[in-house]
């Protein structure tokens, strides 16, 4: 250990910094969304509620580990008073709050210890200062309080069990990341395109990466009568966004751009990029073509851009691409005002009270109607979306 730390001391700076400054904001910034998880899983921890009963239940089961380590230094009627009745007044409510991000940190250095697999020890440092101190990560993970790393991990170790060549082991766990969010679901027939010599494995692989979210489906359907595939797509849930960029062309009739756009991804994938063998890093470009149309065309909630990170550190190392890539992340920042305070100054704990009455759009609007401005941003946002499609798929090279 002594060897490493002498050897690597600069990088074993910046991981000390990055947890440093993890511990620092941990407590004081939460949304409401992360209460609302860990009210579930208090609940399903003390008997009211069944984990399969949720839309992502493996998702909701990883913040487990935070409610046991909470429940470790806090007495359980404080922990239910903090996630249940969300009082904040509580005297161990900043406390409850870090106990609960403890894992978040865990998972993002495993996934931080896995991604680094995936590169040379001269690309180290530079990784992981992109990973520990890009806007993303912070906000996504220790702001907004979503627990993104461990869907990032799954994700990470996705592609390890790809790399090694275990691809049905690669596709048991792909099939467990649907159950840690759902959105992954629509990536089953790239999946399906890629993985497999042929028809019978193709079929093998299909099978055990949908078999986890069969089990739920069927579970729930059959033994609880609470059908639950039907209302991810309904209206304000989030699977309605990917319907909602569209084109009226009459009569009813609409194209959905994320899905014509997907189509034609796919079918170039079919024509032009499948090799005899299977090839991660050809199989990585598209499918970090079909992350990034989803940004570029679809509404999107904060904690979901966490997931295009570890495509990013892979190409951050790229002079041709690093400008981009910061450009990207920094315009996610005004983004978020979309939400207006309610992902901003309403963060803050416990001082989000003082901000009720203060709009961050309102005072946009005092100098150019805040909408448009935010529109606009959105509008480059994209643009820097498709222009970094166009240079991953253009380049041909290994860039993952």
């Amino acid at each position: 250990m002594i060897k490493f730390i002498k050897k690597n001391h600069q990088l074993v700076f910046w991981l000390a910094l990055g947890f440093l400054t993890r511990l620092i904001i941990m407590p004081f910034l939460a949304h409401d969304d992360f209460f609302l998880v860990y009210g579930r899983v208090t609940k399903a921890f003390l008997g009211e509620d069944n984990f399969l009963t949720y839309s992502q239940p493996l998702f909701h089961l990883f913040h487990g580990f935070g409610f046991l380590i909470a429940r470790i230094f806090t007495p359980v009627k404080d922990i239910f008073s903090v996630f249940v009745e969300q009082d904040l007044s509580n005297l161990h409510a900043l406390k409850i709050i870090f106990l609960a991000k403890i894992p978040f940190v865990i998972f993002e250095y495993l996934s931080l210890y896995l991604l680094l697999k995936f590169f040379q020890r001269k690309d180290w440092l530079k990784v992981t200062i992109f990973w520990l101190f890009n806007p993303v990560n912070l906000y996504v993970l220790y702001a907004f309080g979503r627990f993104e790393s461990a869907v990032v991990f799954m994700l990470l170790w996705f592609f390890w069990l790809l790399k090694s060549q275990k691809m049905a082991w690669a596709a048991l766990i792909f099939g467990f990341l649907i159950l840690t969010r759902t959105f992954f679901i629509i990536l089953i027939p790239l999946f399906s395109l890629f993985l497999g010599s042929n028809f019978k494995e193709k079929v093998r692989y299909t099978f055990f990466s949908l078999a986890p979210f069969a089990f739920w489906y069927s579970y729930n359907e059959f033994f609880l009568k609470k059908p639950q595939l039907a209302t991810i797509f309904q209206e304000g849930k989030h699977g309605s966004y990917f319907f909602e960029s569209q084109i009226n062309i009459g009569l009813g009739q609409k194209i959905y751009l994320f899905f014509l756009a997907y189509a034609l991804i796919w079918f170039f994938a079919w024509v032009k990029g499948r090799t005899k063998n299977f090839d991660l890093a050809n199989f990585l470009r598209y499918f970090f073509a079909i992350l990034v149309l989803y940004y570029a065309t679809s509404c999107f909630h904060p904690q979901y851009f966490a997931w295009v990170i570890p495509f990013l550190a892979f190409l951050v190392i790229k002079p041709e691409y690093k400008k981009m890539i910061w450009l990207l992340l920094f315009l996610f920042i005004p983004i978020l005002l979309f939400w207006d305070n309610f992902t901003t100054l309403g963060l803050l704990i416990p001082l989000a009270e003082f901000f009720n009455d203060f709009s961050p759009m309102n005072f946009i609007d005092k100098f150019f109607p805040a909408v448009i401005f935010l529109n606009l941003v959105r509008t480059l946002f994209s643009a820097v979306c498709f222009y970094l499609l166009w240079l991953v798929l253009k380049d041909k090279k290994e860039n993952f």
